[in-house]
């Protein structure tokens, strides 16, 4: 019997390390960017994967005023090799090291959503999605 299947599976656990680079401009309080990384996840379920993620941010500063600021930010992207798409947001701390704003260190927050789909090959024409969603704390440096 051919046909197309679809079922959804529990959200996956485990631990991911990501190095990425965003490149863009500040806009007043707003800072517009698009980056590339690399990205290793570490999972219980599933095999280690490797992925090249690629998106565009946005990022809200909450007060320019005093040498750090409070943040809001936002991404969105697509994920490479592990056929993934990708949308999150976080907040965070960004301490300016310098008067003019430009260098600085981030330390934050996120909540990312990861949606995936591949076939399952033991189940003829099956298609599985997947949602992992991900806290993490992040550390950045701007320069």
């Amino acid at each position: 019997r051919l046909g197309l299947c679809t079922e959804t599976l529990d959200s996956r656990t485990g631990f991911a390390g990501e190095i990425s680079t965003i490149h863009g401009f500040q806009a007043g309080n707003s800072f517009f960017g698009a980056g590339i990384g690399i990205k290793t996840l570490i999972v219980t379920e599933i095999e280690n994967t490797v992925s090249i993620p690629m998106f565009v941010q946005y990022r809200y500063d909450y007060s320019l005023i005093s040498n750090h600021s409070f943040y809001g930010k936002a991404k969105v992207g697509y994920a490479v090799i592990e056929n993934t798409i990708f949308y999150g947001v976080g907040c965070g701390i960004r301490f300016s090291l310098n008067n003019n704003y430009i260098t600085a260190f981030n330390l934050g927050l996120n909540l990312s959503f990861e949606k995936a789909g591949y076939r399952d090959y033991k189940a003829s024409y099956c298609i599985k999605d997947n949602l992992t969603i991900m806290p993490a704390l992040t550390f950045g440096i701007e320069f």
